[in-house]
């Protein structure tokens, strides 16, 4: 089966080039890096969502990307479905320079003037809907320690019921 070497598509036989590339197909593709390849540190970013921008960023130029989550931030990206511990963002070392330069370079306010027409608008509708006090981790936490309290509340009850007996 033929490939694209740009967008990695994979075609059927009667295809020689990638309609969305405009490349000439190939038989194999090469691989992407070496297996043995040394990871670096890039950056370190302070959570999961912070790490989703710039992991889309840099993969927006091929460079392949790994996270790393501090401390007990893989368990609690599991558990909770969220790791305000940092997460390491890692590139091979020989495409380090390359990314670093990626995350010198300054990004281009496309819409600026648009952004400008619409801010006070923006304001009202962000103070609309935040709710002080009530951040996503909060809610997770009394949620989960909710029926454990319920649970030593009804051991309690049913404790001082057994000793009156």
């Amino acid at each position: 089966m033929p490939w694209c070497p740009k967008c990695k598509a994979e075609y059927r036989e009667e295809f020689e080039m990638c309609s969305a590339c405009d490349v000439k197909l190939v038989e194999q593709l090469e691989p992407e890096h070496d297996e043995h390849e040394e990871w670096v540190f890039l950056i370190n970013v302070a959570d999961g969502v912070e790490a989703d921008l710039v992991e889309g960023f840099i993969k927006s130029g091929n460079i392949p990307v790994l996270r790393n989550y501090k401390g007990a931030g893989d368990y609690l990206k599991i558990y909770m479905g969220m790791s305000h511990l940092g997460v390491d963002l890692l590139v091979p070392l020989s495409r380090l320079e390359e990314a670093k330069e990626m995350i010198a370079s300054k990004p281009v306010e496309i819409f600026d003037e648009e952004k400008q027409e619409h801010e006070p608008e923006m304001q009202v509708e962000e103070e609309k809907n935040r709710n002080p006090g009530r951040t996503r981790a909060q809610m997770i936490v009394v949620w989960r320690l909710l029926p454990v309290a319920i649970a030593i509340v009804l051991w309690l009850i049913w404790l001082l019921i057994r000793m009156r007996q």
